[in-house]
């Protein structure tokens, strides 16, 4: 009989952060530069305030429908330069005007409840909260690698 695989197994305990403050570009250029799909936000005092992802700044840089057909008739006649210029200054954005409230776990958590977590939620990574501190980050690789490997057996 296999043991329970918990959160605090197979969590990230080192992970890089991205400051509160942080507009997209600064966001992204931290994602890019270390190879991150996402990330947690962090502010001054160390309190998570979101995870932002690829994602999220993808969508955050594109117009939205609203905007879009607020000026249909413009955006199809932008040129690619024009349409640039309308990424580069929503570069320019916070990321705190565009995160919601995270979804979190705790290290006791057992693997199989955050994995059906996820998927019921659509998300791909979780901050790891001991009381009020993070102290980790999962991931649904990480989940799955564990399932796969542990219980599955298809350790290398």
């Amino acid at each position: 009989m296999h043991k329970v695989l918990k959160v605090k197994d197979i969590m990230t305990k080192k992970f890089t952060s991205i400051p509160y403050e942080s507009s997209l570009k600064e966001a992204a250029k931290i994602l890019h530069d270390g190879g991150f799909a996402g990330a947690p936000v962090i502010d001054e005092n160390g309190n998570l305030k979101g995870i932002i992802s690829e994602k999220d700044l993808f969508r955050a840089l594109y117009p939205s429908y609203g905007e879009f057909y607020e000026q249909e008739e413009m955006i199809p006649t932008m040129n690619s330069e024009e349409v640039q210029n309308w990424l580069l200054s929503a570069s320019d954005k916070k990321i705190k005007d565009i995160l919601k409230e995270p979804i979190t776990t705790t290290p006791e958590t057992p693997l199989v409840q955050v994995g059906a977590l996820m998927l019921a939620q659509g998300i791909h990574r979780l901050p790891v909260m001991d009381g009020d501190k993070m102290v980790g980050i999962i991931t649904r690789r990480d989940i799955y690698s564990a399932i796969f490997n542990y219980l599955f057996d298809f350790k290398k």
